[in-house]
């Protein structure tokens, strides 16, 4: 009888610790997707200008700028929420639909790199790529464009 209980005490907790494996996998995966698709972000932002090249003075999408396609620079990525997620090429990932990216761009004063500022105005630029999978953030990642 105590042979039983140990046995089924010992099963119990192999399979408990399968569990937490898969947890711990599926996790794992989700962090490695976070950072592919948080990479096609950075891949297509470095083939945009740093400047409008037709209106410095705005911040954000410009008129007449429809979508991927259109946008000709950094900022025209600030707010922009794409679900399904998009590739490097602007593609559209359908088959990633549970998932996520949020973009905003923020301009940072160019002596520190820290301090928030007019992004209108400053040479160095913070672009912020959130990624959620089932609206739940994964994971954020940030990178600095400047103009200097």
């Amino acid at each position: 009888m105590i042979a039983v209980v140990i046995v089924g005490v010992g099963v119990a907790a192999a399979l408990f610790g399968m569990g937490t494996s898969v947890i711990t996998a599926d996790a794992g995966r989700d962090v490695l997707v976070a950072g592919i698709l948080s990479d096609y972000i950075w891949q297509y932002s470095e083939e945009l200008e740093f400047w409008d090249p037709e209106d410095n003075a705005n911040f954000g999408v410009e008129a007449g700028e429809n979508g991927f396609g259109d946008y000709d620079d950094v900022d025209d990525l600030h707010g922009q929420i794409i679900s399904p997620p998009m590739g490097a090429d602007g593609e559209i990932l359908t088959s990633f639909p549970n998932w996520t990216q949020e973009i905003t761009v923020a301009g940072l004063d160019p002596d520190s790199f820290m301090a928030l500022v007019n992004p209108g105005i400053t040479p160095v630029r913070r672009v912020r790529v959130t990624i959620s999978k089932d609206g739940r953030e994964v994971q954020n990642y940030e990178w600095i464009v400047t103009r200097l």
